[in-house]
């Protein structure tokens, strides 16, 4: 890949209800999978060395975002990354709309991955859609909360019921190596016991490490 970041792409949902109110606002399921896939597309890039993910790690990437990301220049990051504050909680025609005032062409390029990979969340069935959705739980650009949230995404990947992980793989075939890494599988016995905070720490560390 182009450059050395890696989108934590997994999430956890704790939510299994056709809809959910956030503040005063009624939020539907696909409002809330629009949310996650913007959020995986703009928001938590973390250098791959920190994660339990091997060097090489656009193996476990899908190849629509792998496309996207090698489409992205210095100058398209620069701007993903200024706008992330800002773009965190937005619906998606709101941060099309903001990306666009950058960069008409990056904006359209998000626009085409993120319409893609919503198409593919919202037919699948009900328990792998629902993996999905709290993508948006993630903190933007508060990295430990980022991790926190990792560890907890990767114990609830290694629980879901094999069917479900079946129909993750028959949309994104990729993940089915990240599911089943052996790496991936060695931190989750390894770490399972300890907290999602004990694991940022931990993670925030090897980041840290030249």
């Amino acid at each position: 890949m182009r450059n050395p970041l890696y989108f934590n792409a997994l999430i956890i949902s704790r939510q299994g209800a056709s809809n959910t109110t956030v503040g005063t606002k009624n939020v539907t399921n696909l409002d809330m999978i629009r949310q996650t896939v913007l959020v995986l597309l703009l928001v938590g890039l973390v250098p791959v060395k920190a994660l339990p993910i091997p060097t090489g790690a656009d193996v476990y990437v899908p190849d629509e975002l792998k496309t996207f990301f090698t489409s992205l220049t210095n100058d398209d990051l620069k701007i993903l990354k200024e706008l992330q504050p800002q773009l965190v909680g937005k619906d998606s025609d709101a941060a099309f709309e903001l990306i666009k005032s950058k960069n008409e062409d990056l904006a359209n390029r998000v626009k085409s991955v993120h319409d893609k990979i919503f198409a593919k969340i919202s037919q699948l069935p009900e328990i792998p859609r629902n993996f999905f959705t709290n993508l948006q739980n993630f903190h933007g650009t508060d990295m430990r909360a980022n991790f926190a949230d990792l560890h907890e995404v990767l114990l609830a990947g290694d629980q879901l019921p094999q069917d479900a992980k079946e129909e993750i793989f028959k949309a994104f075939p990729s993940l089915r190596n990240l599911f089943e890494s052996m790496t991936v599988k060695e931190w989750v016995k390894e770490y399972k016991t300890k907290s999602p905070q004990e694991v940022a720490d931990l993670l925030m560390t090897q980041m840290q490490k030249p």
